[in-house]
């Protein structure tokens, strides 16, 4: 990642133009896992999973752009080139996909697991940047050619370290919802009252 690639998404190009395609698709794709998902247990009479799927829909940066670009005329131009925007997108959906998987093959999975599941992902996610994108350690660059010599590291690279941070608030504050939901409550209510 060098200062002049990043001065390049400054002006209207393809590095701007793959992150609103990237949202677009992004939202368009979850919006259609969502259904089915919402469809399947409609048909089922059991919606289980609908506040799980229907809240991975809100944060999606498909919705923020679209309405700068229909409210303004203009396309949002943020300091990062959008390279967090593609990541966030593409998180989503495969979150929301996942759900969707879940809700047509283990519809009885448990809701609990799968929320720590993802909040696990999450900090593996930052800990895994750390690691491999931020100085002193920076293994990313003693990468095999194979992989960080490919024409997608230069994509990739910045979508994970931007997103990354872009993620970090949603993963703290899932992290506190999963704690809430395994602190035994009736347990409590029980010591409370004797």
């Amino acid at each position: 990642m060098n200062v002049t690639f990043f001065l390049g998404c400054l002006a209207p190009g393809w590095v701007i133009d793959n992150s609103y395609r990237f949202a677009y698709w992004g939202i368009a794709l979850s919006g259609a896992a969502a259904l089915a998902s919402f469809l399947v247990e409609w048909h089922r009479r059991r919606f289980a999973w609908l506040a799980i799927y229907a809240l991975l829909l809100l944060p999606h940066p498909g919705w923020r752009l679209g309405w700068h670009e229909i409210r303004d005329h203009v396309r949002a131009v943020s300091s990062d080139c959008g390279y967090s925007d593609r990541f966030v997108s593409m998180a989503l959906l495969a979150v929301t996909t996942s759900v969707l998987l879940i809700v047509l093959f283990r519809p009885g999975f448990n809701r609990r697991l799968f929320l720590v599941v993802l909040a696990a992902a999450g900090w593996s996610l930052h800990f895994g940047t750390i690691v491999f994108f931020h100085p002193p350690l920076l293994l990313f660059s003693r990468l095999p050619l194979s992989i960080s010599g490919s024409p997608l590291a230069p994509e990739v690279a910045p979508a994970v370290v931007f997103g990354e941070m872009q993620l970090l608030r949603s993963t703290i504050c899932l992290t506190f919802i999963c704690a809430a939901l395994y602190i035994p409550w009736h347990y409590l209510r029980r010591q409370g009252t004797a």
